[in-house]
């Protein structure tokens, strides 16, 4: 009995904590979010060109595009983050979100080389898709906010529109 009732309050507990994440996340400070992002594009530009790389700067790499690729699937996850997502890009300066947040095409692909020796591509998988990833998330905004992304620089800098 008791293990059935402890079961029971495990699993309301996990649910609870997955839609308190889930839907938690329209609540998060994308201002806060930003800013941490940006410390990791600083840190992934700075080894970008430090050749071949090393175990400390695979980690650098995987920790910027891991929180890209997660930033990514958690908006693909909810309609409601899509929608706040919307709202948050239409109230920003997209010329200093997107170079504040992305890399550009000419430094992910000098990575890309980078992490590619003889034929093994030598870092995490999120690397290798980061313009996929791009794209996704460029899917997500409605068409006036499609077309601010598209029209401004560093956005358009980043990201090969497939």
């Amino acid at each position: 009995m008791r293990l059935a009732k402890f079961k029971l309050v495990s699993h309301i507990f996990i649910i609870s904590c997955l839609l308190m994440t889930f839907t938690g996340c329209k609540e998060m400070d994308f201002d806060k979010w930003i800013e941490s992002v940006n410390l990791l594009l600083d840190k992934t530009l700075e080894i970008s060109n430090q050749a071949p790389y090393n175990e400390k700067h695979y980690i650098v790499l995987k920790n910027y595009f891991n929180e890209i690729d997660q930033i990514t699937l958690t908006i693909k996850s909810n309609p409601k983050l899509i929608k706040y997502f919307n709202s948050k890009i239409k109230e920003s300066d997209l010329e200093s979100l997107c170079s504040q947040v992305f890399i550009s095409k000419v430094e992910w692909l000098s990575i890309v080389n980078h992490c590619t020796r003889n034929n093994f591509f030598l870092c995490s998988e999120e690397v290798r898709t980061y313009n996929e990833t791009l794209n996704i998330l460029r899917s997500f905004l409605d068409k006036d906010q499609r077309n601010r992304f598209d029209n401004t620089n560093s956005c358009r800098d980043a990201i090969e529109i497939i």
